[in-house]
Parts: C-alpha cells; sequence; structure tokens
C-alpha cells in the first residue's frame, strides 16, 4: 500500500533522538504546557519573525481563540473562503458570527481579493486567508482592504507553513505572519505535525498574544482568577 504520508517511516528516520526526547518528557512529566513547549514558542516566533507564539490543542482551537480574541459575537461578518476546509467557517459560526464565502482563484484556489471586496458590508469584522497547497494567499490587497475598513486579518496557515509572502515592493514575510493574527496547525499530516492534535498562533501585538493565553486557559490570569469566559487548550508536551 503507498501512503502519501508515511507517518511511521518518519518516526524510523529520526527514532533514535525521538525516543531520547520522549524519554526526558516522561522523565520530567510535565505533560502539558512542559518547558519544550515554552522553547518550541520561542523557536517558532523567532523562525516565523513574528514577536509571539502562542501554542494550543488543535488547529481549529487556534481559529476558534483567534475568533474569540478579536471579539466576534453574534451577527458579525467574517469573510472566509468558499475552497477550504469546514474549521475556518465553524470558527466563526461557533461565536455566533455569520461565515460570509468569497469566491477563489480557479488557478491558485486561494481567495480571491475582488470576491472579498464585494462583500463587505457594515457588519464586516474580519477576513480570514486561508493559504492552501503550500501557496500563499495575494495579501497585499487584502490587507489594504482590511486596512481601508478597518478588518482584522485572521490568517489561516494550517497547509502553508515555512510559504513567503511577497509585496510589490520586494518585502518578503511568512506567510502567518502578515495579518494581525496567524493560525496554524500541528496535526500530524500538516507541514510540521505533531504526535496527535496540535496548534498555534501568530502575532506582533503583545496584548493581543496575553489575551490569546489567557483565553487558552480557562481565561485565568493569574491561576484560579477568571477574566473571560475561556476555553481549555493546551499543547501537550
Amino acid at each position: 500500500m503507498i501512503r502519501m504520508v508515511d507517518l511511521y517511516g518518519q518516526y524510523l528516520s529520526v527514532k533514535e533522538e525521538m525516543d531520547a526526547a520522549i524519554g526526558q518528557v516522561m522523565s520530567g512529566s510535565a505533560f502539558v504546557r512542559g518547558p519544550q513547549v515554552g522553547e518550541l514558542e520561542s523557536e517558532l516566533a523567532a523562525w516565523m519573525g513574528v514577536g509571539h507564539c502562542v501554542t494550543c490543542g488543535s488547529g481549529t482551537d487556534a481559529l476558534m481563540l483567534a475568533m474569540t480574541a478579536i471579539g466576534i459575537g453574534p451577527g458579525d461578518e467574517v469573510i472566509v473562503p468558499a475552497f477550504t476546509f469546514g474549521a475556518v467557517a465553524e470558527s466563526v459560526a461557533l461565536r455566533g458570527g455569520i461565515p460570509v464565502f468569497a469566491d477563489v482563484d480557479p488557478l491558485t484556489f486561494n481567495m480571491d481579493p475582488s470576491s472579498v471586496e464585494r462583500l463587505i458590508s457594515e457588519r464586516t469584522r474580519a477576513i480570514v486567508p486561508v493559504h492552501l497547497f503550500g501557496q500563499p494567499c495575494d495579501m497585499p490587497p487584502l490587507l489594504e482592504l482590511a486596512g481601508r475598513h478597518g478588518l482584522a486579518v485572521v490568517e489561516d496557515n494550517a497547509q502553508s507553513l515555512g510559504a513567503v509572502c511577497r509585496s510589490e515592493s520586494c518585502r518578503e514575510a511568512k506567510a502567518g505572519g502578515v495579518g494581525l493574527i496567524g493560525c496554524t496547525s500541528f496535526f500530524p499530516t500538516k507541514v510540521l505535525g505533531c504526535y496527535g492534535d496540535g496548534g498555534a498562533l501568530f502575532t506582533d501585538d503583545e496584548d493581543l498574544a496575553r489575551r490569546i493565553r489567557m483565553i487558552a486557559n480557562h481565561g485565568q490570569s493569574p491561576k484560579y482568577t477568571y477574566r473571560v469566559v475561556g476555553m481549555n487548550s493546551r499543547l501537550d508536551t
């Protein structure tokens, strides 16, 4: 049988290193947000070229955390691509928002900025470009639209971690590190997979990163002091 993603083969290629790392986690017994998770966040933030990385329980949770952090609520419209995984629209609907579906470019299957512009209304609060198949969306016109209308840009980079966005000024930035928040998934078959479910959010906004981290830990800050209604979404070590 031919596997598109041979997870066991991947494991065998790094078995000695992986077994040692897992052994360290077992010895330390810090199974949820252990010190290795903090190291991963620091390294990912630096690699992405952003100020902050907050890990979480899944890529879907990352989208939910982003929608919660930017305050999406009942009746708010969020423009999402018509061609993508259901979690994108799901994260909006679970907040009581209304997913509004933009057309995609038939050559790239990524969000078509001209379609987005036609869909913006007085109820629109955010745009969610999804970078598919390792190819980033055309971000400059989306960022221009968002800036002109005061909208948040939340990128879904679950399939394109490492892709580079380029603008007409030749400025380069990693996809997922261009908008207000970037979201990614560590599902085992993704570009950077983990053994289980996992995800992360990227942002340059320190206050927003702090809020996301608080929401992901039951809305606590400090422990047992509940500031907002949160959720339980922490990355296992």
